[in-house]
């Protein structure tokens, strides 16, 4: 019998990624979703994703249902009856959606005879603990994931299909699973979860941000046109370079399904870099405040470096350059601005992740900030 999997969301994530794992797994597919999306999906009823990469093919995602977020009682009849659940909303929405399937969770773990899995793809360090202490119930088991591949919508406008790079593996958390762990094309346990996140952090997020955060500064709309400017690409190479030293003198590694840490970043960035790959550069840099803390994709692997005293310089082009994203329709870069405006970029930057006002990255994204400025197209 089909097994049956109920995705909350219906965007580039739990369509390009989560619902081509079950389409090959040959799963059942619900997908929860707001009405506008519901109503796109219900009258489509297929879109493809297209592969690039070291893929060049298409799968049509054809066999799914839709229910609506705002409809608990189908919520409830699916989450008693799925044998899986994936949530992919983003992080910051993730505290509502938890709210919305709180109650149906519990009336539908009333009907079930076996343990019920919410996988989340949210890459998000506190995501798990948020949803535990929101909807979690007994005979629950929250499980982070590990978002490894990049998904982009495709030109045409009203279109659901998708572009997909072809990396074909994603990790979960296999201690949070409860009861039989799930036989998914491509879906792998990672016992070491945050040591997972933090590598592909800092060897495939970080290029991504640095190359968009400059490429914003030069005027650039897409991240693929970024990486290939010579001066942007010299920079994120130079950062790539910068990381990989400190994840080596770290003795950090990142797991069974990435066996050299080059190769995988080198492999990404040629991702991002493709002709298919229009993904804007005001999305990758989106809630820069939260993208700016010392966990995350700008500071921690600039950090790694320097507390094994290791250069700094690329990665710290590309910090200076985020703190100057001043895109008027991101309230966030806002905030950051008028920060910046207020206190300087160092300032801003020690009030904004909490740095001590003396830490040492602080005074090398100062040295860089005058170098990355230069970069800016003037209208």
């Amino acid at each position: 019998m089909r097994q049956r999997a109920l995705i909350i969301g219906g965007g580039r994530i739990a369509r390009g990624l989560i619902a081509d794992m079950l389409t090959r797994s040959r799963c059942d597919i619900v997908f929860a979703v707001r009405p506008e999306r519901r109503r796109r999906l219900d009258e489509a009823g297929t879109y493809n994703i297209r592969y690039y990469g070291k893929r060049d093919d298409t799968l049509t995602i054809n066999r799914y249902a839709t229910v609506s977020l705002a409809d608990a009682a189908a919520l409830e009849r699916e989450l008693g009856t799925a044998d899986f659940v994936f949530t992919a909303v983003g992080a910051g929405a993730l505290a509502e959606i938890a709210n919305t399937l709180a109650a149906p969770l519990q009336l539908a773990l009333g009907q079930r005879k076996k343990p019920l899995n919410i996988f989340l793809f949210e890459n998000s360090a506190d995501g798990a603990d948020l949803f535990r202490a929101t909807a979690a119930a007994p005979q629950t088991g929250v499980v982070p994931c590990i978002i490894d591949r990049l998904v982009t919508t495709v030109a045409e406008p009203d279109s659901l299909d998708l572009a997909a790079c072809s990396w074909d593996t994603t990790v979960y958390e296999a201690g949070t699973v409860i009861g039989a762990a799930p036989e998914l094309h491509g879906f792998l346990p990672c016992d070491d979860i945050a040591r997972r996140r933090q590598s592909k952090m800092v060897l495939t997020n970080m290029p991504q941000a640095t190359a968009a955060a400059l490429g914003y500064l030069k005027g650039y709309e897409f991240v693929n046109n970024c990486c290939r400017d010579p001066d942007i690409s010299a920079i994120v190479h130079g950062a790539m370079t910068e990381v990989r030293d400190g994840m080596a003198a770290a003795g950090l590694y990142i797991g069974a399904d990435v066996p050299d840490p080059e190769t995988y970043a080198e492999e990404f960035f040629g991702y991002f870099s493709a002709d298919v790959c229009r993904d804007q550069v005001t999305r990758v840099l989106a809630d820069p405040i939260r993208k700016l803390q010392v966990g995350e994709r700008f500071l921690a692997p600039a950090l790694l470096c320097l507390q094994h005293a290791l250069p700094v310089d690329n990665l710290a082009c590309g910090i200076a350059a985020a703190m100057l994203f001043d895109h008027g329709n991101d309230a966030g870069a806002m905030t950051v601005q008028r920060r910046v405006a207020e206190h300087g970029v160092s300032g801003a930057l020690a009030g904004i992740a909490g740095l001590d006002p003396q830490a040492p990255i602080l005074r090398c994204v100062e040295a860089q900030a005058e170098r990355v400025e230069r970069l800016r197209v003037r209208s």
